[in-house]
C-alpha cells in the first residue's frame, strides 16, 4: 500500500530526505489527512525495502516539524491542523518594518549589524590619507623585494633566473 504513496529514487542519495519530502507533501496536500495512523517504522521499512534507521530519521524530522505525533505504544499519527496552525501563527506575527533586514541566526555567521562601521571608516580614511600615491599601485607581481629575496638560496632564485639545485639533507 505504501509503495504507491511513497516513490523513492534509489539511484539518488538521501533516501531519508526523499521519504521526508514525500510524506511532507502527502500531508500538505491532504493525501494523509490529520489523524491518519502511519505504520510502525519496522513495517514501513519492510514495505519500502529500506533500513529502519531511514524511516526513524524521517519520522523524527516530521515530528520535529510538528507534522507527526509520535507516542510510545500509541503509534505515529498525522498531526491535526498543521496547515491551519502555521497559517494562524503567520497571521499573528507583527508586520516587519520594510527597512529592517531579516536576521539569520546561523553558527559561524556574525551579526553584521554589530560591525563598528563608523570606527572602521575613520581608521580607513585616516590610513588612506596618510599613504603615498605609489602605495596604491599594484606593485611588483613577485612580491615586495623581488622574487629572489623570497626564495631559498639553495633553489637558485626565481624559476626563470636559475635552475633548482639539489638540496642535501
Amino acid at each position: 500500500m505504501w509503495e504507491a504513496l511513497v516513490q523513492l529514487d534509489r539511484g539518488r542519495p538521501g533516501l531519508a530526505d526523499q521519504l521526508v519530502d514525500t510524506l511532507r507533501e502527502a500531508i500538505a496536500d491532504g493525501r494523509l489527512p490529520p489523524g491518519t495512523r502511519l505504520p510502525s517504522t519496522r513495517a514501513l521499512a519492510k514495505d519500502l525495502a529500506l533500513s529502519r534507521g531511514v524511516v526513524v530519521e524521517a519520522y523524527e524530522q516530521l515530528a520535529a516539524e510538528g507534522r507527526l505525533l509520535s507516542r510510545q505504544g500509541a503509534g505515529t499519527v498525522v498531526a491535526g491542523l498543521v496547515r491551519e496552525t502555521v497559517e494562524r501563527r503567520a497571521a499573528d506575527l507583527p508586520n516587519r518594518v520594510p527597512d529592517q533586514p531579516h536576521t539569520l541566526l546561523r553558527p559561524g555567521v556574525p551579526d553584521f549589524g554589530m560591525f563598528p562601521r563608523a570606527a572602521w571608516r575613520r581608521v580607513y580614511e585616516r590610513t588612506l590619507m596618510g599613504m603615498a600615491d605609489a602605495a596604491l599601485d599594484y606593485g611588483d607581481p613577485s612580491g615586495p623585494g623581488g622574487c629572489a629575496s623570497s626564495w631559498p638560496a639553495t633553489w637558485g632564485g626565481c624559476a626563470g633566473r636559475g635552475s633548482i639545485r639539489a638540496v642535501s639533507w
